[in-house]
Order: structure tokens, then sequence, then C-alpha cells
């Protein structure tokens, strides 16, 4: 599927915040940024996972929610494509899929075993 919007910036225009979407931002170690930017209806579970490593790295923990029940995926903005202004940011980028999500949010110990794993990953580069 092409998304509808190439960019935040494009969606920000056209979309509602509060209403189609919102931004949730916890700001810690500000070095290390752990994003859910499809968070919310689009793919869920993506922000619990993205806010449990945040909190055992004390990082900033950044989740753009879908709110939207009708076709959520209007508003998927490919992670490619995401950008703050024209700076890029590099850093670790982890791919699951919804499915992977659930499983994760319905087994708690494989929950805590993949954020621990990320944890350490994380870690290891730091």
């Amino acid at each position: 599927m092409r998304d509808v919007y190439q960019s935040f910036q494009e969606l920000s225009q056209c979309e509602r915040a509060g209403i189609d979407y919102e931004i949730e931002c916890v700001i810690r170690r500000r070095e290390i940024v752990v994003l859910a930017i499809h968070g919310g209806t689009m793919e869920i579970g993506t922000e619990e996972v993205a806010e449990k490593i945040a909190e055992k790295l004390n990082a900033t923990v950044y989740v753009f929610k879908t709110l939207k029940t009708e076709n959520p995926f209007e508003l998927h903005v490919t992670s490619a494509n995401i950008a703050n202004g024209n700076q890029r940011h590099k850093g670790l980028q982890l791919e699951i899929t919804t499915l992977q999500y659930e499983q994760l949010l319905k087994d708690n110990q494989l929950f805590n075993e993949y954020v621990n794993a990320v944890v350490s990953a994380v870690n290891s580069v730091m």
C-alpha cells in the first residue's frame, strides 16, 4: 500500500492533532530516543514496547499514535521518511511485525526477554 502522506509535515497539515492522531513524548536522556512512529490503532503494541525499552534505558520516548479506528493506515508514513525538518537521525532500527507485537503483549516472559535483548544491544553500542 502506498502512503497517503510522504512526510509528517504533510500529514500534520491535513490531519487533526488530538482527533486523528496524538504525539506523546517523555524526555529523559537525550542521547537515546526510542521511537514508536506507528503506534495507536495502526500497529498495536509498538508504543508499549517502545515505552518499556525507554524506561529501562532511562531514554527519551516519542510515540506517534493513530487515533482513527477506520482506516488507521491512512496516517502511515514510511519510517525512512520520518524526519525532523531536513535532519534525519541515525540509530538502531528494529523491524518486527504487528503479529510479533501482539505475541509479545500476550506473553509477559517473551515481552521481558525481548525488551532486555534490545536494552543489551543498545547498551553494547553506547
